[in-house]
């Protein structure tokens, strides 16, 4: 009993789409299991931004103390 070319062809329709089911979850787990980039912290402006803040505080401290 060998089967039809229908049969055949509804086997290999349904094998083909299994596996192109199964390729698309693990590109969508593959993006979902990815963190996302990290921007880079610049020592510079960090640093620039803390000389700005700690010379504000002094300027309010001299202000205000009088």
């Amino acid at each position: 009993m060998e089967p039809s070319t229908k049969i055949k062809a509804a086997i290999s329709a349904a094998l083909t789409y299994y596996i192109k089911s199964q390729e698309e979850e693990a590109a969508a787990m593959a993006r979902l299991a990815a963190p996302p980039p990290l921007a880079a912290v610049s020592l510079w402006s960090s640093s620039g931004r803390q000389a700005q803040m700690e010379m504000r505080r002094l300027l309010q401290m001299r202000l205000f103390a009088r």
